[in-house]
């Protein structure tokens, strides 16, 4: 299997939420944020967050190539920059089920804010797709970072990328497109905002499942070419509640220094 097949692995980071500073009185009755705690475990009973700590990026011209004999000259963002399709992660854990999550987010912060371009976000509610009792974010990727919902006449080819977690993207032979992805999301209620920008953030819903297990994210950022690393900051939060006090509480991880090499 060569370099550009191989499955990348996803190392995480548990960060464990703990009560706020109101000690056991967790629950607010004006969704109180109870802010951040002093380290990267916190705490609300058996509830715990889990972020990816190594984020990994994929260079969307090769992707391209890879399926592709010949670039289109037409394409000029490339002279002078290039885009990553960078994927995150956040989880969460809950063995008894309560506290029960309501919403779960996900923040991320670029360092160098003026040489960072959000070009686009996924998953986003317009591409869910439902099989059976799950639900999938799924788009056809161009050359430039957009995404566009699935074209039945793009011609799809056997060869798959994998991008961490269940996300793949299969690769396409139709001009300007580098392939479909797809991936598995909790739940149909998603907003995500940092289009044109260097910070980005998630925020999932609760739907008809529980906000549990791991929730891939992605993301195209153009940066200037020959960048070798990307440095940022990624956050978590969830707003709780459990089955005796109706009143839920926003939780949130500390901010979480990480890179991403660009290879």
């Amino acid at each position: 299997m060569s370099e550009l097949h191989k499955k990348p692995e996803l190392p995480k980071k548990e960060m464990e939420l703990s009560p706020g500073p109101f000690g056991d009185l967790f629950l607010s009755p004006h969704d109180l944020d109870l802010g951040e705690e002093p380290g990267r475990r916190i705490e609300v009973k058996d509830l715990r967050i889990q972020l990816g700590e190594k984020p990994i990026a994929r260079n969307l011209q090769k992707l391209y190539q890879a399926s592709h004999p010949k670039f289109p000259k037409d394409v000029m963002v490339y002279d002078n920059h290039d885009i990553w399709l960078i994927t995150h992660v956040i989880g969460a854990i809950n063995p008894k089920g309560m506290p029960a999550i309501k919403i779960l987010g996900y923040q991320a912060d670029f360092e160098n804010k003026d040489q960072v371009y959000t070009i686009d976000l996924f998953p986003r509610s317009e591409f869910k797709t439902k099989l059976g009792a799950s639900l999938t974010n799924e788009f056809d990727l161009s050359i430039e970072g957009n995404a566009q919902l699935p074209d039945n006449l793009v011609k799809l080819m056997e060869a798959v990328e994998f991008l961490g977690g269940d996300a793949r993207l299969k690769l396409s032979s139709a001009l300007r497109v580098i392939g479909r992805a797809s991936f598995s999301i909790k739940t149909s209620l998603i907003q995500a905002v940092g289009i044109a920008s260097s910070r980005c953030e998630w925020c999932f819903q609760v739907d008809d499942t529980p906000l549990l297990g791991d929730q891939i994210i992605l993301q195209t950022v153009l940066v200037p070419k020959y960048t070798e690393i990307l440095k940022f900051k990624i956050r978590g939060y969830a707003m709780v509640k459990t089955n005796w006090i109706s009143f839920p509480a926003l939780f949130r991880t500390e901010w979480l220094e990480v890179e991403c090499k660009l290879v």
